[in-house]
């Protein structure tokens, strides 16, 4: 007897070894599986793909809303502080109501900002990294007056 692989193959009478491919009914039987086993591949593969596309929709969506809310609570900041809104569409405050918006967007007193603008937070607005720039923006003169 022969050793192939860790097993031990029989001789035939003749001293020859005998053909090991499968019959004809297992090899069918076989191809099934295969085709089982790449078809649950392909599935788990688009599934993988497609919880990855969602997640990234839902992280865009999450994006979009923060940076709506961010844009909303600086207009308003804006206007309870005294400041013309127009002035974020003035060119001559481009620059100035981009570095506004930035730190709006990071602000990590968010939630600070939300109660003082509801009128449920008492004092200045001390508590925010633009006040300086608010202050500065406020000495300008209103789009109305000009």
């Amino acid at each position: 007897m022969n050793q192939l692989s860790g097993r031990t193959l029989p001789r035939a009478d003749d001293g020859s070894v005998p053909e090991l491919t499968p019959p004809a009914s297992e090899l069918g039987h076989l191809g099934k599986e295969e085709n089982q086993s790449m078809s649950n591949s392909f599935i788990q593969s688009f599934a993988a793909i497609t919880m990855v596309g969602v997640a990234f929709l839902l992280f865009l969506a999450i994006r979009a809303y923060m940076a709506a809310a961010s844009e909303r609570r600086m207009r308003s900041m804006l206007e309870r502080v005294g400041i013309d809104p127009i002035i974020v569409a003035s060119g001559d405050t481009t620059k100035i109501i981009k570095e506004i918006r930035q730190r709006c967007r990071t602000c990590s007193t968010e939630a600070v900002c939300e109660r003082w603008l509801c009128g449920e937070e008492q004092g200045g607005n001390d508590f925010c990294p633009n006040a300086n720039v608010f202050a500065t923006l406020r000495e300008m003169p209103r789009a109305d007056s000009a």
